[in-house]
């Protein structure tokens, strides 16, 4: 399709499109980079069948961490541009012609031993995926089963993770031949502890790793799972952890939100943009009113670490 002046015009994607299409493109490009890369969580766990199928907000890769760098580099050529970085385990991504964000994670939360160990641990176990036409490595059905886990696990009481849990405790129930490989992957990756809630709800005895193994990593793993309710739990690990030369980007990222995780929090919001003030202010509300249970929270994990 052409304008009137003869230019071609962007035809614009619809998000399942763009989801499929940037996971393809990454996937390229790391191939290209000589990078290891494996597309995760969203269509990839439908696949396995450890999530309902539904539109992703966002494509998810997780690559190998001497290689995040330069698939980064490559993907800023192409005109993907970087938001302010305020978690430490990814990087996201938008474009101007994407209907989607990308994020590229080098390690994933609740995995607690040392990030290179758990890609070759999720690499060793891959599967192949098609996307847009395309063959492309991703977790497969064991490593997608923990990282699912996982996921549901960091925030237990979001309303949609707790039926994503639900929905893998079900099929997990229906295959116990996956019960020894998900627990050999989970002791390779440091995630006994942290899958520890899967396991007991599935009856699965397992002898877990000594409390003082990634006792550091698992006393932050159970501080943003216990206070993932708690705004300003999450806002205060994010400003502690940036530097104070990132503040004046990062505030207004944590304060605005994003509107699907904000529609996905309010459901009662009525259609159009002025609804999302109103939610942007009901969630700030919200964080104000818990500050002092936030720093308290921080104080005890402060506290850990120093003990440890």
């Amino acid at each position: 399709m052409t304008t009137p002046s003869g230019r071609p015009s962007a035809t614009a994607l619809s998000q399942p499109e763009g989801i499929a299409l940037a996971h393809a493109l990454t996937a390229r490009l790391a191939r290209d980079c000589g990078v290891r890369a494996l597309a995760m969580k969203g269509p990839v766990s439908a696949h396995h069948g450890w999530r309902n199928p539904r539109h992703s907000s966002d494509a998810d890769l997780l690559v190998e961490p001497s290689g995040l760098a330069p698939l980064l580099s490559r993907l800023g050529e192409l005109g993907w541009q970087q938001k302010p970085r305020y978690a430490d385990h990814s990087v996201t991504l938008t474009h101007p012609l994407w209907p989607c964000e990308l994020d590229v994670h080098d390690r994933f939360p609740g995995f607690l031993a040392e990030p290179d160990v758990v890609f070759d641990a999720l690499w060793r176990t891959r599967s192949t995926i098609e996307l847009a036409h395309s063959p492309q490595p991703c977790t497969g059905p064991v490593g997608s089963a923990v990282v699912a886990a996982l996921h549901a696990l960091r925030e237990p009481e979001h309303g949609r993770h707790f039926h994503e849990f639900e929905h893998l405790v079900a099929r997990l129930q229906e295959r116990p031949q996956m019960r020894e490989p998900i627990q050999a992957l989970a002791r390779e990756t440091g995630a006994l502890r942290t899958l520890a809630p899967l396991f007991d709800r599935l009856g699965w005895a397992v002898t877990a790793d000594p409390p003082a193994l990634h006792s550091e990593a698992y006393a932050a793993w159970e501080l943003r799972r216990t206070s993932g309710t708690t705004a300003g739990v999450t806002w205060l690990l994010r400003l502690r952890s940036a530097p104070v030369v990132r503040w004046p980007a990062l505030v207004p990222e944590m304060l605005l939100g994003r509107e699907d995780r904000l529609r996905e929090r309010f459901p009662q919001l009525p259609a159009g943009r002025r609804a999302l003030w109103l939610a942007r202010w009901w969630r700030l509300r919200a964080a104000v009113r818990d500050l002092p249970a936030a720093f308290a929270a921080i104080r005890r994990y402060t506290r850990t670490r120093s003990a440890g």
